[in-house]
């Protein structure tokens, strides 16, 4: 420390920086205090490092640099072995494939290489192109060059796991319990939530509110709409703070009793010290060790789950492409079985007769994408009529529209717009309103076809008669 203090040089001139010198240490979650080039042993290559990394800094990517240097320290220690005499304006393709083998007799996965490549073949293209470290400015790496990567295993942490963590949650102090409660139903990344600010809080004109944190990633604010009882813990929680540090400014929602924000593996520690005590297992009977981003993959896995459309999940998580969406979008097995049970299900049209079966011979992937394409979800059942087609011509009469279906899983619905529609009738009725007894008593009269064919386990022919009676019956 003294020999720094006393190093007369320009900070970007020595081989280890001192970031607050330079007025940057990192995110507050992050922080990063040097950067360290002495693995670099060829001074055109650590030249070009460091330009590259002044240029880096000037964008505010601070982390950023600690993976150019850690791939710059891979190639420095290669050339020290293979080609030590080399020099910037040597570099070729062959000496770039060597690199390569190389990397993959050191250890690294796929998925490390593959990354460890493209931050390399940035570094080359942009040293190239400015001329740093006598860098050739011409592709030497490309696309094909890139090794194949493993499938991602989905990360997302089981609802059964959750629930064993939630149910002890008291062994968390009052503070990390909120935190827990906030990364499980926004899904933003550890660091963002260890930097969320103090007032994070924006409400509409609908009195619905909306979690406001900045997305480092993508360097941009972001905002998510969040449930009342998460807004409730929220104010909880800057409540806590005002009583922890009363009279002060406190820039973020959570920090330490010293008021610093928390560290990004923060949340990962607390919450594996709990599962490693109450013996938390996932679903293979292993213990189960939580990383904090699985709880962002749990919220876009079972967004996607549940039926909301990838856009719309890109938009929540804040991503800028589908592709980086598309990561999370895991078909989980009990959603496909839930699908094709569904559209293999018993369904009746409005007049109660079932109608016609598929067939059995084609693929369940077939079925699945059929079940997408040519039906339009309804509360109580499906439309047939190709969404293809456009909107309904119906409006919201599909409970005497012919491209109706319904199967016995709405079976509490169907009976409860039946009791609404038997209210209406009799009001109608009482009011001489001859045209909305006439739609609502054709309506109760579908409906009650439609129930009783769902309900009638006997042979198919019987569900047609059934449904031919109530239509008798009136």
């Amino acid at each position: 420390m003294v020999a720094e203090e006393l190093d007369p040089r320009n900070e970007y001139d020595k081989d280890v920086w001192n970031l607050r010198r330079l007025g940057m240490s990192g995110r507050a979650s992050v922080p990063i205090t040097y950067l360290r080039f002495t693995r670099l042993k060829q001074p055109w290559l650590k030249d070009a490092i460091k330009r590259y990394c002044r240029y880096t800094l000037s964008r505010g990517a601070v982390s950023s640099c600690l993976e150019w240097i850690g791939v710059a320290a891979n190639f420095s220690e290669y050339l020290s072995e293979s080609y030590p005499q080399i020099t910037g304006s040597g570099i070729n393709r062959d000496i770039l494939i060597g690199f390569i083998i190389f990397l993959e007799r050191r250890g690294f996965s796929p998925n490390g290489r593959y990354s460890k490549i493209i931050h390399f073949r940035t570094i080359l293209e942009h040293c190239g192109r400015e001329g740093w470290g006598g860098l050739p400015n011409r592709v030497l790496l490309y696309k094909q060059d890139l090794p194949a990567r493993t499938a991602a295993t989905p990360r997302f942490i089981p609802d059964e796991v959750v629930r064993a963590l939630n149910a002890h949650l008291d062994d968390l102090a009052e503070d990390q319990q909120r935190m827990l409660l906030v990364i499980q139903e926004v899904g933003m990344r550890a660091g963002e939530l260890c930097e969320a600010p103090f007032d994070c809080l924006l409400r509409d004109n609908d009195g619905d509110y909306f979690l406001l944190y900045y997305q480092g990633k993508m360097r941009k604010e972001h905002h998510v709409p969040i449930s009342r009882d998460l807004a409730a813990v929220v104010k909880e929680q800057q409540g806590f703070m005002r009583q922890r540090f009363a009279g002060q400014e406190v820039p973020y929602l959570f920090t330490t009793r010293r008021g610093t924000a928390y560290k990004r593996n923060t949340l990962a520690v607390m919450v594996n010290a709990v599962a490693h005590k109450h013996d938390i297992r996932g679903p293979d009977g292993q213990p189960f060790w939580f990383r904090s981003h699985g709880f962002r993959h749990r919220v876009g896995t079972s967004m996607i789950n549940n039926g909301v459309p990838q856009h719309i999940v890109q938009r929540f998580l804040g991503h800028e492409t589908a592709h980086m969406t598309s990561v999370y979008a895991h078909i989980m097995d009990s959603t496909l079985k839930r699908a094709i049970d569904d559209y293999r299900a018993k369904k009746v049209d409005i007049s109660g007769a079932v109608a016609p079966d598929i067939g059995a011979a084609v693929s369940e992937d077939a079925l699945v994408l059929k079940l997408n394409v040519q039906a339009q979800a309804l509360p109580n059942g499906q439309c047939h009529l190709p969404v293809q087609a456009g909107p309904c011509p119906h409006a919201n009469a599909c409970l005497t529209c012919g491209h109706f279906r319904s199967t016995a899983r709405f079976l509490p619905v169907l009976k409860q717009q039946l009791a609404d529609a038997e209210r209406m009738v009799a009001w109608a009725t009482e009011n001489d309103a001859n045209r909305v007894l006439e739609m609502n008593e054709r309506v109760a009269r579908n409906l009650r076809g439609m129930i009783r064919a769902l309900e009638d386990e006997s042979p198919l022919i019987d569900v047609a008669q059934s449904a031919q009676a109530s239509g008798a019956d009136g």
